[in-house]
């Protein structure tokens, strides 16, 4: 991927608002689209105020957008997955811990082999995730294990306190929801206009995230594995479309948390979102199956009760 990340708008600017360079930024972006989509069918390009992002992919994608089932939604202005994958089989499998002997074994030969590392120490409930994800491969849960704590200590994210992320917290645009939703998992909730590209340091996005990903971990309830991600697309313009901090989010939701979110809510996507979502989809490989296109309606009707329902999506 060769990804260079621009500020493309205000950071003042409200959800739903269009960039004051209206004429040169919406004669670009039609073109990208039916034919003119051929010839940048390994690129993905957003312009924005005469600034440029490219993503490079190996795998080409159509010219066109499908339609029907699994295409543009047949309500207009809004999109869906285009995709029809099979689940993922990795996510909720996950052998229970039943303390066996042979599970104690396998968590106390973890335990001293991580132990051998100059990395934070895992907890106890971290181990015993890492060998249910592997499947009780000792070998394998290190290896995945001390990469994820590399790849922590590398952002400077272990440990994350509120007040390491408040300046970028404050802005409201991604917690965790007070409460579970009907299958029991905790929310990470996501307003993406309030997602200014540039306005904070990308690696300050990241440890944002981060903080939140933990705080979801930490609220899951007594025999509980999963969580999800519900990301409000309404009002979403040009300068909250940040695609190196999306393609960095596939990492950190698939692979940085094994086997721990569950479902990705995409909720009421616009037109403007049809373009990132083709560079996005083959990045996402067999977790396309857990990213889901919604309405405001099905959220409501599938994921909550009237009582747990979060403010975010009561309009």
């Amino acid at each position: 991927l060769h990804l260079r990340r621009h500020n493309i708008g205000s950071p003042n600017q409200q959800c739903g608002a269009r960039s004051s360079n209206k004429p040169s930024f919406y004669t670009a972006w039609p073109s990208i689209s039916g034919a003119s989509l051929v010839i940048a069918s390994r690129f993905g390009a957003f312009r924005a105020q005469n600034r440029m992002v490219t993503v490079t992919v190996d795998q080409p994608r159509s010219p066109v957008w499908p339609t029907g089932k699994f295409g543009l939604s047949s309500k207009k202005g809004t999109v869906n997955s285009g995709t029809d994958v099979k689940p993922v089989q990795d996510v909720g499998l996950q052998q229970p811990w039943t303390n066996t002997p042979e599970q104690q074994q396998a968590l106390q030969q973890l335990t001293t082999r991580m132990a051998a590392h100059k990395a934070v120490s895992p907890s106890m409930d971290t181990l015993k995730w890492y060998l249910r994800y592997s499947d009780f491969d000792v070998s394998q849960a290190e290896q995945q294990l001390t990469a994820s704590l590399q790849w922590r200590a590398a952002l400077r994210a272990d440990n994350l306190t509120r007040e390491d992320v408040e300046p970028e917290f404050s802005t409201g645009k991604t917690y965790v929801h007070d409460k579970l939703d009907k299958q029991g998992r905790p929310v990470m909730l996501v307003k993406s206009c309030k997602h200014v590209t540039g306005q904070f340091p990308l690696v300050d996005s990241k440890r944002l995230c981060i903080y939140t990903l933990d705080t979801a971990v930490s609220q899951l309830p007594v025999g509980g594995d999963h969580m999800i991600a519900a990301i409000d697309l309404k009002g979403l313009g040009f300068s909250n479309i940040d695609v190196p901090f999306m393609v960095w989010l596939i990492e950190a939701f698939f692979e940085q948390y094994p086997g721990r979110m569950s479902q990705v809510l995409l909720v009421d996507a616009p037109w403007i979102f049809k373009a990132p979502w083709e560079v996005i989809k083959p990045l996402l490989r067999k977790y396309q199956a857990l990213v889901r296109f919604v309405s405001r309606k099905e959220l409501q009707q599938e994921y909550f009760t009237k009582d747990s329902l979060p403010d975010l999506f009561r309009n």
